[in-house]
């Protein structure tokens, strides 16, 4: 969330990883950028309160990145490390944060498999009052690594793709095609301490699951693209051979991509990024 100084809440960021068989060839990472802070903000803005008025994301929105980075060691040179048990240590040596969480599922439509996998990480703060707590999640929150920006909250969607590009006399096809989705979650955990204020156990519970719900319709989003991305592939017409279907598949997935962010970033304009949701700490 952009406040008018520039202070962040719940974010998503929009990594995008397209590539085809065989692994040597080119992968591309394609980020698009979060807001970025307005003039006067903080080069590491802390994360929004619940009283920091808003400025409209499209006055201080960052252009999106027109350089993409290309790999020739395809995409295991060019994707993320899967995650780890445990995120970094502290000074302390306690780890950052710790995955709760890895599904696996797979849906067939039609020419179009998505395979989505969902790791859900946690980040533990502690704090006796609402403001105890906001200062811990300011200084354990994740940290984006486009913008160098704090967040309550990130989802990291990462997007590949597979074919076999079966050829014929009349040229190639990618043939079925395996959309694969990845996404990271990174939520917090509150450990409630002895002398907790009463109430904070439930305006918790509220806030948590209202920035779930948040970052879940970011997820939801990533589905959706992942299945345009896989049917804008699979309707692709016959090619000459293997490289040109591969040209033609990173060709199409341009406009999807394109769209995918454009649906994001309505999401978080409609949504005040998560604040109607009820995504607000402290707690008003």
């Amino acid at each position: 969330m952009l406040g008018g100084g520039g202070w962040l809440a719940a974010a998503w960021l929009f990594g995008l990883l397209a590539c085809n068989l065989p692994a040597v060839r080119p992968a591309t990472l394609m980020p698009t950028l979060p807001p970025s802070p307005t003039a006067n903000s903080p080069a590491s803005p802390p994360l929004e309160t619940a009283t920091s008025p808003l400025a409209p994301p499209t006055a201080n929105a960052a252009p999106e990145t027109g350089s993409p980075a290309v790999s020739p060691e395809g995409r295991e040179a060019a994707s993320p490390l899967p995650p780890e048990e445990n995120g970094p240590p502290t000074a302390a040596g306690a780890p950052v944060w710790a995955v709760e969480s890895v599904t696996t599922t797979a849906e067939t439509r039609g020419a179009v498999t998505l395979v989505t996998t969902t790791t859900v990480r946690r980040y533990t703060v502690g704090g006796q009052t609402a403001a105890d707590i906001d200062v811990e999640m300011r200084a354990a929150g994740p940290v984006d690594p486009l913008g160098g920006y704090h967040w309550f909250a990130l989802t990291e969607p990462l997007f590949d793709w597979r074919y076999e590009c079966p050829c014929a006399e009349n040229g190639c096809l990618p043939g079925p095609v395996t959309a694969l989705l990845t996404v990271t979650l990174t939520l917090p955990r509150w450990t409630a301490p002895a002398g907790a204020e009463g109430s904070l156990g439930g305006q918790w519970a509220a806030f948590e699951a209202a920035l779930i719900a948040h970052e879940q319709g970011h997820a939801a989003l990533a589905a959706d693209c992942a299945w345009a991305l896989g049917e804008a592939i699979a309707a692709l017409p016959p090619q000459p051979s293997c490289p040109a279907v591969d040209a033609a598949a990173r060709a199409a997935s341009e406009p999807v991509f394109a769209a995918c962010r454009a649906s994001h970033r309505a999401y978080e304009d409609e949504t005040d990024h998560g604040w109607t949701q009820g995504v607000v700490w402290p707690p008003p």
